[in-house]
């Protein structure tokens, strides 16, 4: 099975862009992405924003990305992190437990909620949750 590589990035005024990654410097980044009709663009992003898609999906099969918040069946939310070697990390936020093996069947039962990159205090938000 061959895996998706897709990037994503914010923007200054607030854009989130999708699409292949431009790596100029540690200091300028952007998303080559496909508009709605059709054109090749490029949009510059804040290098701190850009994760790339891991490969899985959550509810609604949306495409689960670095930096994504997600909510359990169970209640519980967690950060998704990079764990090195094509391998994804699910930090429980309340409890700060890592869980390095998730499986694509029961993180297809979870709700992305948000992102660290929008919720700044995610930390202080989803740990008195």
């Amino acid at each position: 099975m061959k895996s998706e590589v897709l990037f994503r990035g914010k923007t200054a005024d607030g854009e989130w862009y999708y699409g292949n990654l431009y790596k100029y410097n540690e200091k300028k980044m952007s998303i080559a992405y496909i508009s709605e009709n059709g054109g090749e663009y490029e949009a510059d992003v804040i290098p701190e924003t850009v994760g790339v898609f891991t490969g899985y999906r959550a509810l609604n099969y949306e495409k689960i990305f670095e930096g994504d918040i997600l909510k359990s069946m169970t209640g519980r939310y967690y950060l998704v992190t990079d764990a090195g070697y094509g391998k994804w990390n699910f930090v429980d936020i309340k409890f700060e437990y890592v869980h390095s093996r998730t499986k694509s069947a029961i993180l297809a039962s979870w709700r992305i909620v948000d992102n660290i990159h929008d919720s700044p205090d995610f930390a202080e938000k989803y740990w008195k949750l």
